[in-house]
């Protein structure tokens, strides 16, 4: 890898949004890998594993699978491929994963390589459904796969050249099926019109069907078994269009041992090869040379990437908030049918301003196991219409050990608060948080502020006579509504660095409901842990607990904090738990 400065000599906007800049910083990570020679493949050049959202096979056994995919498909069809199509390819054609779920952006050339893959299974006897969500992508498939059969001569032949009437009879072509002399077909369908014999299924962006399409879809290749024995295979490719079942195959962890998952954004496009072959049709005289050269130096490997920086700025896409996000970052976005936070919280990368803001922390604690221990900064800024967010901090060693680890967590919870002249910390004490807590309001607890434990369990603050509280079910639910509230509000914003960490989690979180009392009760947190793939939503819950101290200095939490002589603010607390 080479380390040095560069400037670019693309031109990005003057202002952008969170996401162009997310899809510029992302594509500049390209540039200690882009196009060196030692990550040259079969066509193109392969891509790096951290790449990839998620790849759920080892980066061996992707590698062996993108060979034979590749072999595999130049030999049937005559198409070469690029290395994520390769992948694909050999996941589908030969190995023993009976289902396999693709989330890829724009470009990567999933319906080419889904039509060259289901065409060789069907020559080979399979039967085979490809589920559209609408007659308009139906047909795009159709095209696909008409242009994989003219551009081989082998399948045309298998198609089309019958040595008699009776074979003549048994394979073709027609808008509804291929069909092959070997008893195999692809049969096309609008999903929701969906009817006919069990089969493997392809589904073509499956994250548009819905339940009941896709439960057809996957019901049909359970219940199938091909001519040799084989159980029907599940092959789905899609955009990253809402949080939805599509979204929940990409992060269900662990995963049944005959599934696969790949899930990857416009890096790969970039990286692998498949977009410069546009950006060499774009370049001027002078570097058309480029084009055949091989390896490339380090100045004309960074004259390239910024060339095709510079094409997706000049996309339509770019400028698309939508578009941006789906086809180039593949993310996903919120169902809004369902979600919670309706609002996108607005980005301020302004400097801190030390001297002149209030600060207040949130701990949401963590012990054994993955999950970190997050303490969240928030700004108030009297000058400002809105507080925000600053940033977050890891306070939990990557080793644990029993009874010194809590100590050092406390530490560190301490450091930070004396460095950020914190007003008030409000810390997670709810089970494990117990101890926490504990640590830190000991007698010789060198704590610089107050500390207010918060039990997510608890009842609602009675004491507080605003609709967030009258309305929750419990603590909890109190956070979760000052917090949406003050982000629909503009009352409180976030960093780009922030919202890095809570844009996952904020969107996981469903709508609310009603407990028998008829107040608001948000969903348990099991659930949202599932959506996040069993990550907890640490960043969020401390940004709440953030949120909630400075509501709770407001209500006069600091001024009854007496460090000499502290009934005052027990007794407060006694308050706060009523």
């Amino acid at each position: 890898m080479e380390e040095r400065k560069y400037t670019p000599t693309y031109v990005v906007p003057s202002q952008m949004s969170l996401n162009q800049h997310k899809m510029i910083n992302r594509l500049e990570s390209l540039r200690p890998y882009f196009l060196h020679p030692q990550l040259r493949w079969l066509r193109g050049y392969k891509p790096m594993p951290d790449w990839y959202h998620r790849l759920s096979l080892t980066w061996k056994e992707a590698n062996d699978l993108a060979i034979i995919g590749y072999n595999t498909v130049k030999e049937e069809t005559g198409a070469e491929l690029y290395f994520t199509q390769a992948v694909l390819a050999g996941l589908m054609l030969e190995s023993d994963y009976r289902v396999i779920s693709c989330i890829l952006g724009t470009g990567f050339g999933k319906s080419f390589v889904s039509s060259q893959c289901n065409l060789v299974r069907a020559n080979r006897g399979e039967l085979i459904t490809a589920f559209a969500p609408n007659r308009e992508l139906n047909s795009i498939i159709f095209k696909e796969m008409v242009s994989a059969v003219n551009h081989s001569p082998k399948l045309k032949k298998v198609l089309f050249e019958a040595e008699s009437k009776e074979e003549a009879l048994q394979r073709g072509v027609s808008q509804k099926r291929f069909a092959f002399p070997s008893g195999g077909f692809v049969d096309l369908t609008i999903a929701k019109n969906a009817t006919g014999v069990h089969s493997s299924s392809y589904m073509d962006e499956y994250a548009l069907l819905t339940k009941e399409e896709y439960n057809l879809a996957e019901g049909r290749a359970y219940a199938y078994v091909d001519k040799d024995g084989n159980p029907g295979k599940i092959f789905k490719t899609s955009n990253p269009h809402i949080m939805n079942f599509s979204y929940d195959d990409m992060i269900r962890t662990p995963l049944p041992p005959h599934e696969a998952v790949l899930w990857g954004d416009w890096r790969l496009n970039i990286g692998e090869g498949k977009f410069m072959e546009l950006v060499y049709s774009q370049l001027d005289d002078e570097h058309k040379y480029l084009k055949n050269k091989f390896p490339l130096n380090r100045e004309e490997r960074d004259y390239l990437l910024d060339q095709a920086i510079q094409q997706v700025i000049w996309s339509p896409f770019f400028n698309d908030e939508d578009n941006l996000r789906i086809l180039y970052l593949s993310e996903f976005g919120v169902n809004t049918e369902s979600a919670f936070f309706t609002t996108t919280p607005k980005i301020d990368d302004s400097p801190i301003d030390w001297d002149n803001s209030t600060f207040y922390a949130g701990n949401d604690v963590a012990i054994r196991g993955t999950d970190a221990c997050i303490y969240a900064l928030l700004e108030h800024n009297p000058n400002k219409s809105y507080s925000r967010i600053v940033s977050f901090t890891n306070v939990k060693p990557q080793l644990w050990i029993d009874h010194e680890t809590p100590k050092v967590m406390a530490e560190n919870v301490i450091r930070q608060l004396k460095h950020d002249k914190a007003r008030l910390l409000a810390i997670d004490a709810s089970g494990v948080g117990e101890g926490q807590f504990n640590l830190l309001t000991t007698e010789d607890a060198d704590t610089s502020c107050p500390v207010v434990p918060v039990r997510f369990g608890d009842g609602a603050s009675k004491w507080r006579k605003d609709k967030n509280a009258i309305r929750s079910h419990n603590k909890r639910s109190e956070l979760f509504l000052d917090f949406k509230e003050f982000i629909d509000t503009d009352t409180l914003r976030v960093t780009s660095e922030a919202w890095e960490f809570l844009e996952a989690e904020m969107q996981a979180v469903t709508k609310m409901s009603n407990d028998e009392n008829k107040r608001i009760k948000i969903e348990p947190k099991d659930a949202i842990k599932k959506r996040l793939g069993g990550k907890s939503t640490n960043y969020l819950d401390s940004s709440m607990l953030a949120l909630h101290a400075l509501i709770l200095d407001k209500l006069g939490a600091v001024s009854a904090y007496n460090k000499q002589d502290d009934s005052s603010f027990l007794e407060f607390q006694k308050e706060l738990h009523k």
